[in-house]
């Protein structure tokens, strides 16, 4: 072992520990925890058996007893953690007040320093100590520079409005913001070369919302809207290819108007009638009208 410094190392019994201290008080009561790297004031100062543990900076880790693989970097990183194992603290105060959490990482200003002490598995990543967990004893819980929120058990992520969960069931929750979202927008050529069930965007060339869907799936708009002087609108299909409303499962059987003042009716693709405000023109033979 190496130490350097006043009282640094000064409890040690075994003789291979491979520790190195540098610091006032740098693993003081250190007496049997080996491979232990304390650089700083009082750096890592009470443990007694603890090992594997980084700690550079004033008081890093300065209360750890018993806690392993801990990595804290800068000034009072790590300070109150007692038998906490596999947490990195990174910055000023990151995960200050931590004692008994176990594999937490806190990047960034005081991240971490004002509310988590006994939760674990958590990820925390900012600029200020508004960065922090919603409760004390909170898991699992991820949290970029208070925007992005998430919950690792779940593999759920909520944007913006400081959740202190996510919503049951929800894989993206946006519950928490009352502004809006904007779907990925392009021309009809901009489509996905290859679409999948589900897949949602907004098309310039036509102005609407489409979504891919159906049994035979393919891109269908979703035209329907309002607003508070004209009520509901509706855009009709503008071919028999690609009529709306249409059929569930067949975009070509339904309503279009390929021309002004008219309404067309299209099944399978073929039209069949088309009403205008002088009459009504049916195109099937079987029905005794040409």
């Amino acid at each position: 072992s190496v130490a350097v410094g006043v009282g640094a190392l000064a409890a040690q019994t075994s003789t291979m520990a491979l520790n190195t201290a540098v610091g006032y008080n740098a693993l003081n009561a250190n007496t049997t925890g080996p491979m232990n790297v304390a650089m700083g004031y009082s750096a890592l100062a009470i443990s007694t058996s603890a090992r594997n543990n980084t700690a550079i900076g004033f008081s890093t880790l300065a209360s750890t007893t018993t806690g392993n693989e801990n990595t804290a970097l800068g000034y009072g990183a790590g300070a109150q953690n007692t038998t906490g194992s596999g947490n990195i603290g990174i910055g000023y105060g990151g995960l200050a007040i931590n004692t008994t959490g176990d594999h937490n990482i806190g990047i960034g200003y005081e991240v971490g320093a004002r509310v988590l002490t006994t939760g674990s598995n958590n990820i925390l990543i900012g600029t200020s100590s508004a960065v922090d967990t919603p409760a004390s004893s909170t898991s699992n819980w991820l949290n970029i520079g208070n925007t992005i929120y998430g919950d690792l058990s779940g593999s759920s992520i909520a944007i913006g409005g400081a959740p202190s969960s996510i919503t049951t069931g929800a894989t993206l929750d946006l519950s928490n913001v009352t502004d809006s979202m904007i779907a990925p927008k392009g021309t009809t050529a901009q489509r996905p070369g290859t679409g999948d069930e589900g897949m949602v965007r907004y098309n310039t060339s036509d102005n609407v919302i489409e979504v891919y869907q159906g049994s035979s799936p393919s891109w269908e708009q979703i035209t329907l809207g309002s607003t508070a002087t004209s009520g509901s609108t509706m855009f009709l299909g503008a071919s028999t290819a690609t009529t709306s409303p249409s059929r569930s499962d067949d975009i070509t059987t339904g309503l279009y108007s390929d021309a002004a003042n008219q309404v067309s009716v299209a099944i399978g693709g073929s039209s069949i009638a088309t009403v205008t405000a002088t009459g009504i023109s049916l195109y099937d033979s079987s029905l005794g009208y040409d």
